[in-house]
């Protein structure tokens, strides 16, 4: 009788280790399961973005430009950084009512906070950029405004100011090169002018004979001092005159050169000659800036590289 007490009592322990195993798990099982019904639906607000590979012709043909995968690459980083920076960060706080938003007015550092929850990527290395928030069911309308603000704030403070920028810059270059053709204008008229007075030859003739009496000085001076070489033994009073007289066609020599030396700068011939240099000069320049300018307007009117495809919308997450 006690050999099947002895049998009876660790069966009836195991059955109860067993069952005691049974209910617990039965009771996770029933945890687990009113958790997970109870859980709220998760989901997510997405706004889209489609990042050109290569910037868009007018005609929308960009078949013919050379795809660069390096500048492509940085381009696409670029724009990442941008969205997820603190001037867009804080431009879309500003939009009225986003930071005072329940999912964001508890948020001790609402920029800090949005910079770790905000997810833009691209989707599976395509052209679409996508700006995505995740929550709660409940938070739908929350994390649509956030994201739109955020969208929006992208769209304000990077497109639209590089639009700017262009714009600035092409306003620039159009008042420089106003200024250079006005510049280009009145030189020619200048030269013009200067042709037109000169058709008498005035100016040509008197050069020449100022440079043909320097030669008549120069040689009367060799001669005179040829001379006094030679005749030595003449009174000293002749040679004091010769003396004298070389002296005398020396300083007609000076104001001479000094005459010709002036005139040539105002010698029709050298100062046509320096306004076609200065013209020739500034027409290069006014080519190159209207070379660029033309490139601007293009690209001013060129379809944008970046373009929204998607307001935010909201779907059940992942």
């Amino acid at each position: 009788m006690s050999s099947v007490d002895e049998n009876t009592e660790p069966r009836s322990t195991f059955r109860l280790r067993f069952s005691l195993l049974a209910l617990f798990i039965f009771v996770t099982l029933v945890c687990l399961l009113l958790a997970w019904w109870v859980q709220p639906n998760r989901v997510v607000a997405t706004a889209l973005f489609r990042v050109s590979s290569t910037q868009p012709t007018i005609l929308g043909d960009d078949s013919g430009r050379p795809h660069d995968e390096h500048e492509y690459e940085v381009f696409k980083n670029t724009q990442l950084a941008l969205l997820k920076s603190d001037f867009v960060l804080t431009a879309a706080l500003r939009k009225p009512g986003v930071a005072s938003l329940p999912t964001l007015e508890t948020k001790a550092d609402q920029i800090e906070w949005l910079e770790r929850h905000l997810e833009v990527d691209f989707q599976q290395d395509s052209e679409i950029l996508q700006i995505r928030l995740r929550g709660t069911e409940s938070q739908t309308s929350d994390l649509v405004r956030i994201v739109d603000a955020v969208a929006k704030a992208y769209i304000d403070e990077v497109l639209y100011k590089e639009k700017t920028r262009q714009l600035t810059t092409r306003d620039m270059l159009a008042r420089s090169l106003q200024n250079l053709n006005q510049e280009i204008a009145n030189k020619t008229e200048e030269y013009l002018q200067i042709a037109q007075e000169s058709e008498g030859g005035r100016d040509e003739v008197l050069h020449e004979v100022d440079v043909n009496r320097l030669k008549l000085i120069d040689a009367e001076i060799m001669r005179l001092e040829s001379d006094k070489t030679l005749r030595q033994s003449d009174q000293q009073e002749k040679v004091q005159l010769v003396d004298q007289r070389i002296s005398e066609l020396r300083e007609q020599r000076v104001v001479l050169e000094k005459k010709i030396l002036a005139r040539s700068f105002s010698f029709p011939g050298t100062q046509l000659n320096m306004f076609k240099l200065q013209i020739k000069k500034r027409q290069r320049l006014a080519n190159e800036l209207s070379a660029k300018l033309e490139r601007l307007e293009i690209e001013q009117n060129a379809p944008s590289r970046i373009e929204q495809l998607q307001p935010a919308v909201a779907s059940p997450a992942d």
